[in-house]
């Protein structure tokens, strides 16, 4: 009977001091989580990774480091203890994120303001660049301190292709008054920084020439048509309404613009064309 006494006493022994441990455990690991959040140890390694991996960066490896390290503070907090609280409060997560946000912008806006005064634009990745400010625009779209410089940067880029199009597209002019709506567009183009590009500024510089040739040679080719298919006129006024609408063409060009070579040409043809077609139909 004693020896089983004996075990129940050391059994107890045992239980009581198991009961001790876990509670002297919980209350350590308890004080361990209250403390771990003060300070918070995100904040310095978010700053950090900030200061190091997006700030004075090009406008490429600060935009790759800012979307993962802005995951990484999104991720920071959407975190809850066991208690209810968060890790990193609600205002310094955003603050974080503003930051990262900031430098990344920065990044961009150091290197388009590079773009803007190059003179040669096509050796740029602008379609990335306004892709990118694009994405930034829209992902703070709310008192966004930065959002007059990245709509500087898209409305250039936009500019500048729009402009590319108006030169190409004045070679295939055919009215005086495309010519004038061309000089209006050129206008509106020629302006800095879109001029600081030499090939766009030699082609808006002659993009009205361009249209100028375009709509005389244009007159003169109708000329030289109507010249060659006066049998296929079914009577002289049929005829008559089409030369009539180019030499009313010719005209207008001229008193705009003068001759050229162009015009000379397709007053000759007109009048032979005229003649040839009396001859034909009397």
């Amino acid at each position: 009977m004693k020896i089983a006494k004996s075990k129940l006493i050391i059994l107890a022994i045992v239980v009581v001091g198991f009961v001790i441990l876990t509670l002297w455990l919980f209350d350590a690991i308890s004080s361990y989580e209250a403390k771990s959040i003060s300070p918070d140890p995100f904040e310095p390694v978010a700053t950090k990774a900030i200061s190091e991996r997006i700030e004075g960066k090009d406008y490429k490896t600060a935009r790759n480091a800012f979307d993962s390290i802005y995951m990484m503070i999104d991720i920071q907090g959407k975190l809850i203890l066991k208690d209810g609280s968060q890790p990193t409060p609600v205002a310094h997560i955003d603050s974080l994120k503003l930051s990262a946000y900031n430098a990344a912008v920065k990044a961009l806006i150091a290197d388009t303001d590079k773009l803007f005064q190059s003179s040669n634009w096509s050796s740029f990745p602008l379609q990335d660049y306004k892709s990118i400010a694009d994405y930034y625009l829209e992902l703070f779209s709310q008192d966004n301190f930065y959002e007059p410089n990245l709509k500087k940067i898209i409305g250039n880029i936009n500019d500048y292709y729009a402009a590319l199009r108006v030169c190409r597209g004045a070679g295939s002019v055919t009215t005086v008054a495309g010519i004038q709506q061309i000089g209006q567009k050129v206008k509106a183009y020629q302006r800095n920084p879109l001029t600081n590009d030499s090939e766009l500024k030699s082609q808006l510089n002659s993009a009205v020439q361009k249209a100028k040739n375009s709509v005389s040679a244009h007159i003169a080719n109708r000329a030289s048509y109507l010249k060659n298919r006066i049998t296929t006129f079914s009577s002289m006024d049929e005829f008559n309404a089409v030369y009539y609408s180019i030499n009313d063409a010719l005209v207008s060009y001229v008193n705009k613009y003068d001759n050229n070579s162009s015009t000379n040409t397709a007053r000759s043809t007109l009048v032979s064309a005229k003649a040839e077609a009396e001859n034909y139909f009397n």
